[in-house]
């Protein structure tokens, strides 16, 4: 018997062993600031893995690390070359800046983790320290579940956030929400912020996710009142990676290639009963006539098909090539990356999306006074969209989802020989075959965008500090849509008349619609602020000051009646030429005071007054007023209870929009000509 346990303690022993091959042992402490004070609930995963922990109470951790991963290939200098593929260590914390560690074989790993640069009215702000709501996502975070859009990215990982797709061709993001609806003439949308940009597009499509190194969410209008009347719905402030935390004279080179599919989770069910007699159940048409009797659907359908498998919806492949550099050398650190992706999404017969993303960040410290700022991106894209959006009765969702499941879409037109009968449909709903609107429709956006931030700060003083940035986000899109030469079904895409259809009036069918739209927001900031530390109590002032400009110009041109088939031309338009164009511009005028006082990181004030000046406003009312206030208790810094590290209670109030749209105020002068 003693032979047996010894045997079988041999081979738990043996399989131990076997399953810590290729792992090494680790242990450290996690610190900060000069003091280097220990960190608990630090969060450490071993990059491309699911492997993690988290540090104690005294900023102790223990973990077991693999000998080398593939995910994500990270070459830091200087790392010999034998250790290309080490593994890489995430070490982040909300509130504090996010470290990356290669790992080279050491069995004891300290770090220091330097509180978060996270500002709100150009103050620190600590979340454990705030008088307001205040999430943040940290790089970590942000790195699981990765979606190759930004918008998705955000879902499910900020509390009270929701995101919703506007649609389901690829390129499309997600309508935002921060907890309930605060507006209703404005939409729901939060202001949205990258490096301190206004982002004139709520769209977050076009910016690529792996650029993102935290997010800052402020709930409410008591936080985010600070920014005036565009954010009503909340505020969510996106920062960009910048090389930071690397040492002097590291360089780090990261590559990344994804690929997978995207499909539709769930299908519709199948319609097999009708409510008409079946006149002709043969064949691969077959015919339904008048309702029957009792008009109850109890007759079996003839000839299933099943058009969400075989006509609308596939399992669509995305790629993502991506490739950073970053380093810091002296008092200069930068960052640098481009992507490509390219996503066909889940609907059968759409070209899909394709984007191309650029970034450039730098910082330079000139001496211990001047510092300089710069972030920059370039991207562009290429979307296909179906005729007409998912929600359209006429859409390609629609109309696949209400024919009677019973045709063979794939027959020609008997008026002309032509693919896919278009009036395959003769039980009376007069749709017409999805596969006809796919053939001979097709629309695109071809959309460019900058975005840039130069920042000058100048500090004479370490309780006395000033800074001036000009910001910029410029878009523009190119829209086309196209219906082919001999367009039979009556029922047109939506922007084309009668003429679009063949043999009326003698046209010849088809049409062709181009229109750009340009977009623009350019935000001149300046601040000043006095930080001041007395013993324990700790006083910050700060005065903003904010000049606003949005533009916006739309041009529209098309027509129908085409004289050639597939020339997607202007020059190919015979009649019903029309040219529409629209211009708007508004300036805002912004001044701030801001103000807080915090003792001994126990009791804490912070309020904030804003004065905006906009001809958004109206005539009449040129002006509009905006605070916050909040004051806060950490309890747990008087108090100590057992199993409870941070106790903080707050109150906070304050305003926070609604500024109206151009179209609300303004008159908008439209020219047309139509020949």
């Amino acid at each position: 018997m003693i032979n047996f346990f010894k045997l079988i303690g041999s081979i738990i022993c043996l399989l131990i062993a076997c399953i810590a091959t290729g792992q090494t042992l680790i242990k450290g402490t996690v610190i900060t600031g000069k003091k280097q004070n220990p960190l608990a609930e630090v969060q450490i995963q071993v990059r491309g893995t699911s492997i993690s922990t988290t540090t104690d109470k005294s900023g102790n951790y223990t973990m077991e690390i693999p000998s080398s991963v593939s995910y994500d290939i990270t070459f830091a200098s200087p790392l010999p070359a034998s250790n290309a593929n080490a593994p890489v260590l995430i070490f982040s914390l909300e509130g504090y800046e996010t470290q990356f560690v290669v790992f080279q074989g050491v069995s004891k790993l300290d770090v220091l983790l330097p509180r978060l640069n996270s500002e709100v009215a150009n103050n620190v702000q600590d979340p454990k320290t705030a008088t307001t709501t205040i999430g943040v996502l940290t790089e970590a975070e942000l790195q699981q579940v990765v979606s190759p859009y930004l918008g998705q990215n955000l879902s499910a990982k900020i509390a009270g956030l929701q995101a919703f797709s506007t649609a389901l061709a690829p390129g499309q993001d997600v309508a935002l929400q921060l907890r309930a609806a605060n507006t209703f003439a404005n939409g729901q949308q939060p202001l949205l912020l990258l490096d301190d940009i206004f982002l004139s597009e709520t769209s977050l499509a076009d910016i690529n996710p792996d650029d993102i190194a935290y997010v800052e969410v402020l709930k409410g209008a008591a936080s985010a009142g600070y920014y005036g009347s565009r954010a009503a719905n909340g505020v969510i402030r996106l920062f960009s990676k910048r090389g930071k935390g690397l040492s002097d004279g590291e360089n780090r080179i990261t590559y990344r290639t994804e690929y997978g599919f995207s499909r539709q989770a769930n299908q519709f069910d199948l319609n097999t009963l009708t409510n008409r007699a079946i006149t002709n159940p043969n064949g691969p048409q077959p015919v339904l006539g008048e309702t029957n009797s009792n008009a109850t659907y109890q007759e079996t359908l003839p000839n299933l098909q099943d058009y969400q498998e075989n006509t609308l919806f596939r399992n669509g492949a995305f790629n993502t090539n991506y490739l950073a550099m970053e380093g810091q050398s002296g008092n200069t650190n930068f960052f640098g990356s481009a992507q490509r992706m390219q996503d066909q999404g889940i609907l059968q017969g759409v070209e899909g999306y394709t984007r191309y993303a650029f970034r450039l960040n730098l910082d330079h410290q000139f001496n211990q006074k001047l510092s300089f700022n710069a972030s920059s991106q370039f991207s562009f894209a290429n979307q296909a969209l179906p005729e007409e959006s998912p929600n359209h009765p006429q859409g390609l969702l629609a109309t696949t989802l209400q024919l009677t499941p019973i045709y063979d879409l794939n027959v020609p037109n008997e008026e002309d020989g032509t693919a896919f009968d278009w009036d395959i449909d003769n039980t009376g709903n007069g749709i017409t075959n999805p596969l006809y609107r796919r053939a001979n429709t097709a629309q695109m956006v071809d959309r460019n965008r900058i975005l840039g931030n130069l920042t000058l700060n100048y500090q004479p003083t370490n309780w006395f500090k000033m800074s001036y940035a000009a910001l910029l986000d410029r878009s523009n899109h190119t829209y086309e849509q196209f219906l082919e030469k001999g367009y039979l079904s009556s029922l047109r895409p939506s922007g084309f008349g009668e003429m679009a259809t063949f043999g009326i009036d003698g046209s010849k069918g088809g049409g062709f619609l181009r229109s750009t739209q340009q977009q623009q927001t350019f935000v001149a900031h300046g601040n000043a602020t006095v930080d001041k530390r007395l013993a324990k109590l700790r006083i910050r002032l700060g005065i903003d000051g904010w000049y606003e400009y949005l533009g916006s110009a739309f041009h529209s041109i098309g027509g129908e009646n085409l004289a050639v088939s597939s020339i997607r031309s202007l020059d190919n338009i015979q009649s019903n030429l029309v040219a529409t164009s629209k211009q708007s511009e508004a300036e805002t005028f912004s001044g701030s005071l801001s103000s807080e006082v915090n003792y001994s990181n126990k009791y804490i004030f912070h309020g904030t007054l804003r004065i905006e000046e906009s001809s958004l406003f109206g005539a009449k009312e040129l002006t509009a007023d905006y605070y916050q206030a909040g004051v806060a208790w950490r309890v747990t810094e008087d108090l100590k209870i057992k199993g409870v590290q941070d106790l903080k209670l707050r109150a906070a109030i304050g305003t926070a929009g609604i500024r109206p749209t151009f179209f609300n105020n303004l008159l908008i002068i439209t020219s047309s000509m139509e020949w």
